[in-house]
């Protein structure tokens, strides 16, 4: 149980401060050699690193590496450079496998999954960079201990580490090291300098969730000197959002999740609202709002939101399969299961579609015939999710549903990403 939590952490959030903002603090003391146009070399690497960021959470990932490439050119000597490449990498590859939901770490099943192999082109990048990055911020920590910048750049590099092991590879103790090591670091940043607000999103999310723990393990951990609160977790998150000065919207998406697993889903709304301000061509942030709208129970709201994005050209051409497979999802759960079949059919019919997405949209199509009494067509959808790679606990459910069939009234639980 502990490591679950921990888990859940790392991924959804303790990789979160490498994202990095859209700003650059540097030290009081820092040089600011000029270029040769007269502007000083830190003002062109905040230009740079904004451009880069708003093309991160713009899915726009080629733009976005080439911000980080130019970055590094410009500065070789800092740590973040690399960082913020080895991330675009990392999500960029999360994206393409439609793992970018930030509610599908919350899923038990994610956790049970076995260690994956990784594209090794990406985990050559990934770690090449991650490697450099945490070099170089070790080599400037040596030599000024109270290098506040430095010492969060190395925790966050650790952080986001921890959570492309547990995307990635799902080497969950490789993730609980390297995140366990993030919070180390960036209490120490907070030791130093109070007022370094980036750093609350790590120590918010650790005593988040060191207070989300059952009792009895809560009590076990507090003997240890493990101590956290949720509701202290929660305000120093809030805190992050509101004034750090590099990972606001980090700590906005993180607080999506927090909220609804707080009950608070109309806060996660207004929180995806505010990021869908900002980001507009990201359309990831509109699918989960329409999945939040489904579990207040608000399902015509979900549905305008699924079929507008259909009607968008992105979304369409680049994750249809994504899209219709989550509006399919909304449906089932709205009791529309001949309209949800046709939009689970658009998503193995689709030429680009993720494997893992067509197992579970024949898996809610086989739950949707059975709720409207089409026994033999469901137990067709199911034996082709036992002939599939398991995913999600793909597989278990199905075997499940071969022996018992679905029932609306006694639904399982959302086999969703979304």
């Amino acid at each position: 149980m502990l490591q679950t939590f921990f888990m859940a952490a790392i991924v959804a959030a303790l990789a979160a401060p490498a994202f990095g903002g859209l700003r650059t603090v540097g030290s009081a003391n820092s040089a600011k050699p000029e270029t040769s146009n007269g502007r000083t070399l830190e003002n062109d690497l905040d230009r740079i690193r904004s451009d880069g960021f708003l093309a991160l959470y713009s899915l726009e990932y080629s733009k976005a590496r080439a911000a980080f490439d130019e970055f590094v050119k410009l500065a070789p000597e800092k740590p973040q450079g690399y960082l913020f490449r080895a991330t675009t990498v990392w999500l960029g590859s999360l994206y393409d496998q439609r793992l970018l939901s930030t509610s599908l770490y919350s899923r038990d099943d994610f956790y049970a999954q076995k260690e994956k192999t990784i594209d090794p082109a990406v985990d050559k990048l990934f770690r090449e960079d991650m490697k450099r990055a945490i070099a170089l911020a070790e080599t400037r920590v040596k030599a000024n201990p109270k290098d506040v910048e430095s010492l969060y750049y190395l925790g966050a590099a650790h952080g986001a580490l921890g959570g492309y092991e547990a995307t990635m590879a799902r080497a969950f103790f490789a993730a609980l090291r390297n995140g366990s090591k993030a919070v180390d670091l960036h209490e120490k940043v907070l030791q130093i300098d109070p007022r370094f607000s980036d750093a609350y999103l790590t120590i918010g999310l650790y005593h988040y969730v060191v207070g989300s723990l059952p009792f009895a393990v809560k009590i076990a951990a507090a003997v240890g000197g493990v101590r956290g609160s949720r509701r202290d977790g929660l305000s120093e998150i809030e805190l992050a959002a509101k004034s750090g000065a590099r990972v606001g919207d980090d700590a906005r998406v993180m607080l999506v999740g927090l909220y609804a697993r707080e009950g608070r889903l109309e806060d996660s709304i207004a929180m995806l609202r505010q990021l869908n301000a900002r980001y507009p061509e990201n359309y990831i942030v509109a699918l989960e709002e329409g999945n939040t709208l489904v579990k207040l129970g608000r399902f015509d709201e979900s549905y305008s939101i699924f079929t507008a994005l259909a009607g968008m050209p992105r979304p369409s051409a680049e994750a249809r399969d994504f899209l219709e497979y989550s509006h399919g999802e909304a449906l089932r759960q709205g009791g529309k299961f001949d309209r949800a079949l046709s939009r689970y059919a658009l998503v193995w019919t689709w030429k680009g579609a993720d494997g893992d997405l067509v197992t579970l949209a024949r898996l809610g199509a086989g739950q949707c015939h059975d709720a409207l009494k089409q026994r033999p067509e469901a137990l067709a959808q199911y034996r082709m999710v036992l002939r599939r790679a398991d995913v999600l606990d793909s597989r278990k459910q199905a075997e499940r549903l071969t022996k018992t069939p679905y029932s609306p009234s006694l639904p399982m639980a959302s086999t969703g990403q979304l």
